[in-house]
């Protein structure tokens, strides 16, 4: 796992065992990592870092072993991948960029950092999603929950091949999800939904089938809103929650297992944690 501070650009490496437990394993210094908004782990070891918020786009990736040493791998040219993209992982190295316009790209990093484009898809192609959740699976669920035109949520599953072609694989009946701000992916095409309303914490968990249908399982209550980052290929998650400013932060963290029924086990991990504005996996 790798824990990287947007303010501190500092970054630490962990992992967590079979039983649920957390070890540290690296602490990066401070400046070490430029300013990122967005980090992906890309699946074939290789880290993608992404930067939007200047006049230029920036772009970077990287590599950390098996004993969460980190390896720089590149610097791409300013401005490469666009503007304004939510960056999706889709296994082996292929990433889905997509903005918000339907606009799209799928490429493909080697363990070496560099990029192969595949596939450019034109505004207006995809609609507008809110979440965008890969499975283990290579199975995308597609997700919109803004209210703001009052037409419900909306949801679709799909899949890229290998050149980066899109086809959606099934859809679902406006209104059928409820509202969420977060979706995690579990293993087995399992996921972990979560609203927060500053006040309220609904969290449930559900399955898709092979088909394409979905079943709801258990409406579950984890104490808190989590940031949930899927581990071990979705069969274990990593749950972070921090509040406050960096000087007074409350940090809290989990380890949780899913059982046939849908109910997550957690195991605390204490309040030992720095504040991390990443986590990847």
């Amino acid at each position: 796992m790798f824990f990287y501070n947007y303010n501190t650009r500092t970054a630490a490496t962990g992992k967590i065992d079979a039983s649920g437990a957390f070890i540290h394993l690296q602490t990066f210094p401070v400046n070490q990592f430029g300013k990122w908004s967005q980090i992906a782990s890309l699946g074939c070891g290789v880290l993608f870092f992404y930067n939007d918020e200047g006049a230029s786009v920036l772009s970077a990736s990287g590599r950390v072993d098996g004993a969460g040493g980190y390896t720089h791998l590149k610097d791409y040219p300013a401005n490469q991948f666009g503007k304004s993209f939510s960056i999706v992982p889709l296994g082996g190295g292929r990433v889905f960029f997509y903005n918000t316009t339907g606009a799209a790209k799928v490429g493909k990093f080697d363990t070496s950092g560099n990029y192969t484009n595949l596939k450019d898809y034109p505004a207006g192609t995809f609609g507008q999603w809110t979440s965008i959740v890969p499975f283990e699976t290579g199975d995308i669920f597609f997700y919109n929950g803004d209210f703001s035109d009052e037409t419900g949520t909306q949801a679709a599953i799909g899949k890229f091949d290998s050149s980066g072609a899109f086809s959606q694989t099934a859809s679902f009946p406006v209104g059928q999800f409820g509202k969420w701000s977060t979706i995690s992916a579990l293993s087995g095409r399992w996921a972990l939904f979560q609203y927060t309303d500053g006040v309220s914490f609904p969290q449930a968990t559900g399955q898709f089938t092979s088909a394409g249908t979905f079943n709801h399982k258990k409406n579950v209550a984890l104490g808190r809103f989590w940031g949930a980052t899927p581990i071990d290929d979705g069969s274990q998650l990593f749950l972070y929650s921090s509040a406050g400013s960096d000087g007074g932060a409350f940090v809290k963290a989990a380890s949780g297992r899913m059982d046939a029924a849908g109910d997550i086990k957690l195991r605390d991990l204490g309040p030992s944690f720095d504040r991390w504005s990443n986590i990847v996996a």
